[in-house]
């Protein structure tokens, strides 16, 4: 709440003798960040490393024994056919070496995915702050450039859940400008929203 006045107090500190010479630009961020082909790209890169750990040696191992486990307990609990004593233990004796081996290579896979699941995300925060700053960057070039006294970001939420600002004029929206100044294509207006009157 106390970052919220100080923000307050400092735009109020900004704005000039004459409100209408104060321009106000808005940009929705986070549209402009979904639509950039190179967050589909780190997308989908991230979704394939991620799925690659399904297909790792140990998971296909694990799922071979398994099955072996499995077959084992069905004979051992296969009333209809008995089992001679002699092999009965035998195949207990496996069966519990089998467990083990089987715990020991679980546990292994999943040290190795959580590390790996750790490198996967430091991946995708990095390159995501990579493109928040440089849509940040952007849209402070451009506002710059078209004369606008600030630039706020209305795509994120408060703290109470709320947009910080509540109203805006679309004609003031830099979102398709910072698209456009990055090679993107204009983004999707936001759902449900409708063109305020000046």
């Amino acid at each position: 709440m106390r970052s919220l006045l100080a923000l307050l107090l400092t735009l109020a500190t900004t704005i000039p003798a004459h409100p209408e010479d104060f321009r106000v630009a808005v940009v929705r961020v986070s549209d402009i960040y979904k639509t950039l082909d190179s967050t589909k790209t780190t997308q989908a890169h991230i979704e394939s490393e991620r799925t690659a750990l399904n297909h790792d040696a140990r998971m296909e191992r694990m799922n071979q024994m398994k099955t072996e486990i499995d077959t084992i307990q069905t004979q051992l609990n296969d009333r209809a056919n008995p089992l001679d004593n002699a092999v009965k233990q035998q195949l207990v004796r496996t069966l519990e070496l089998k467990r083990g081996e089987f715990m020991a290579l679980q546990k292994d896979y999943e040290a190795f995915c959580a590390e790996r699941n750790k490198q996967i995300s430091g991946k995708m925060v990095k390159a995501m702050r990579k493109s928040l700053e440089l849509i940040t960057t952007t849209a402070r070039k451009l506002g710059k450039e078209q004369g606008y006294d600030c630039v706020w970001e209305i795509s994120g939420d408060t703290n109470t859940g709320l947009p910080l600002l509540l109203y805006h004029k679309s004609a003031n929206d830099l979102t398709d400008d910072v698209l456009l100044a990055l090679g993107g294509k204009p983004a999707a207006k936001p759902t449900g929203t409708k063109t305020p009157k000046p």
